[in-house]
């Protein structure tokens, strides 16, 4: 039977709800532990992140799926925490980010090496934690694949092929999709199974339409986002109104890459990115959906359906 991996151990794909499929609980690049300036006070952190949960948690959410990766402060102790506090289910991902937050003792390993440790992850338990990854990660820079992210999307396609595990992307600007694409189906995985991510920096139906119609699902995950030069919502609202009625609504996913605390940027949640709501899906973006003709049908598919579908392997 599949079942979907979550921090607090398997359940089944229908228990899941409404699921945020790309977001992080913290985040901070490799080195910052090491870094006599900066001081992370984790119990008020997981305070403040518990609190911004449980929010969300009142306005529909059911499933948090948190992507960060292996060496980018992943906090698989911290989920846990989150989860036991309130209610709702997280999936922890292996995997590795983009070239910056690759250290180089993994960037030296081979695809093999890396496929290895993700199938581990996947299958056992993360390192001391207890808990299976449930998703695995990657990811490419701006209009160029570094070779460690070349290596790491080499190992997922083989980490999938061997699990049948999802494999959500980063995707830089929005380019790069198929790239990725190409690289991960040439090395075994199956292109219904993978997530390009942050494909709504660029509204091109072209470009999506190039990525659906080979079959992968197609994510709107910086939804909510107040980053200088961020598109509107409104206008990310009409465009998946126009794919859901082009007949993909069983292919795109929902979710803001929201981060509850940026360990490297203090202060960060006075910041007008770290305001942001976990919510925002629920309370803001889903009556823009209505509001551009998008039916509750289609909200529920891409909302609860789709990730219920891919979150079980």
């Amino acid at each position: 039977m599949v079942v979907v991996q979550t921090v607090l151990g398997p359940v089944a794909p229908e228990q899941l709800g409404p699921t945020l499929m790309h977001e992080h609980l913290i985040f901070g690049v490799p080195g910052w532990q090491d870094d006599p300036f900066i001081t992370w006070d984790r119990p008020a952190v997981t305070d403040v992140v518990i609190a911004k949960v449980r929010e969300a948690k009142g306005l529909g959410l059911g499933t948090l799926v948190d992507v960060t990766a292996i060496g980018v402060t992943r906090d698989i102790a911290l989920m846990q925490e989150v989860a036991r506090a309130t209610g709702v289910a997280i999936v922890a991902a292996t995997g590795w980010w983009v070239a910056s937050g690759i250290t180089s003792y993994f960037a030296e390993k081979a695809p093999e090496e890396l496929a290895r440790i993700m199938v581990y992850e996947l299958t056992i338990g993360m390192k001391g934690s207890g808990a299976r990854a449930g998703i695995i990660k990657v990811g490419t820079s701006l209009n160029e694949m570094h070779p460690a992210e070349m290596n790491v999307l080499r190992a997922a396609g083989r980490a999938q092929a061997e699990t049948g595990c999802a494999i959500t992307t980063h995707t830089t600007g929005a380019t790069l999709g198929n790239e990725q694409l190409d690289v991960l189906t040439s090395s075994g995985a199956r292109a219904e199974r993978v997530i390009i991510g942050h494909s709504d920096d660029r509204l091109d139906l072209d470009y999506h339409r190039s990525l659906l119609e080979r079959g992968a699902m197609v994510e709107f995950d910086h939804l909510g986002s107040r980053a200088p030069g961020a598109i509107p919502d409104e206008a990310k609202a009409h465009h998946i109104a126009r794919l859901v009625a082009e007949g993909y609504a069983g292919q795109l996913l929902l979710s803001h890459d929201w981060v509850g605390d940026v360990v490297t940027l203090p202060g960060y949640g006075d910041l007008p990115q770290g305001q942001r709501s976990l919510g925002h899906l629920f309370s803001s973006f889903v009556p823009l959906l209505r509001e551009a003709g998008v039916s509750n049908e289609a909200i529920e598919t891409m909302v609860v359906a789709n990730p219920a579908r891919l979150l079980a392997f």
